[in-house]
Order: structure tokens, then sequence, then C-alpha cells
């Protein structure tokens, strides 16, 4: 529940205070509780301003995603479309299987304001359009990745922004080659 202690006008007046504040190094906990207390508010805010209009982004995958983890993968391929020996075609698989993912997944935005960096999550809702939830203030864009990394998470705007090709065959070959092909 958002704190009752502050109240804004708006959600452009509580960003641009919680803006100031942790420039100020001070903290915005409140505020930001306040601004994602009401993801509905948060949404129009970003809709009527367009906000995040010409912000950057990435989409949000779990390497578990991408991999089948929960093993169902042979529930949508077959054995020999798997096991894959050449680093070039671990590494179409992965672009073929993040593009069937791309559609239902959550990007995160971004952008520099002020000497900060602002974020939202955004997920796509149908015919509702994108709904916004989950704002955010970061120092630096490398800040921000850093906050979002950890536990499988992996970045991806037009190609992979949070692990090199290496990382992305080893993750290949951990969760499929290793588990289905070699004995």
């Amino acid at each position: 529940m958002a704190n009752k202690t502050i109240s804004y006008g708006s959600v452009n007046e509580a960003i641009n205070d919680a803006v100031a504040k942790y420039k100020n190094n001070e903290s915005i906990d409140d505020i930001l509780q306040w601004v994602n207390h009401d993801t509905d508010r948060l949404t129009a805010w970003a809709y009527e301003t367009d906000a995040f209009g010409a912000s950057n982004f990435v989409f949000l995958f779990h390497e578990d995603e991408i991999f089948f983890a929960d093993g169902s993968i042979f529930d949508y391929f077959d054995a020999e479309d798997l096991d894959l020996t050449s680093d070039r075609d671990i590494l179409d698989f992965i672009n073929r299987r993040v593009d069937g993912l791309i559609d239902e997944a959550l990007s995160v935005h971004f952008q520099s304001t002020d000497g900060v960096f602002i974020d939202v999550t955004v997920q796509m809702v149908g015919q509702g359009g994108a709904h916004y939830s989950d704002f955010g203030i970061c120092s630096s864009k490398e800040e921000f990745f850093k906050h979002l990394l950890g536990g499988g998470t992996i970045l991806w705007g037009d190609a992979c922004e949070s692990h090199s090709d290496t990382d992305l065959i080893l993750m290949y070959k951990k969760n499929i080659t290793q588990k289905y092909f070699e004995i």
C-alpha cells in the first residue's frame, strides 16, 4: 500500500521530486511506492506524456524460457533439430527461439533524463496496448542492467545485450546438449 504521508497532484510531480531527491542522494522509496502503487495512473501518465516514446528498451527473458527448462522441449522440437554441434547453428536456434517469444515478453524501457536514468517495465496487453509498471531511477544504463541481471535473466534488444555469444552457446550446451544428448 502506498505511503499515506506523501501525496502528489500528478505522477509528473512525483517523478520530478524523485529525480531531484535521487540526485541529492536522498531516499526516494516512498515516492517510488506512491508512483508504482497505481499502475493505471502510471500507464495513463506514460501515454499522456509519451515519456518513454523515444526510449531505449530491452526484452526480458529467463534462461528457462529460452531453453525449455520445464522439460517440454520435445513437445516443440524433434531431437535431430536440437542436436546442434556448430556455434553458428546454436546461435541461430537461440535467435529463432527469442523471435518466437518476443510477442509475449516483458520489456523494460529506459532513458536518460536530467542526469539520471528513468526506467519502467512494459507489458503488452492485447488490444489494451502497453501497460506500465515498476518505475525506477538509477544513475546509469550499466547500473540499470546490473539491477536486472541475476538468476538467469537475459536482456535482448536487437541482439543479446547481457551475454556474449560464448555465454549463450554455453547456456545451450548446459541446458540442452548436456541434458539431452550427452551420456
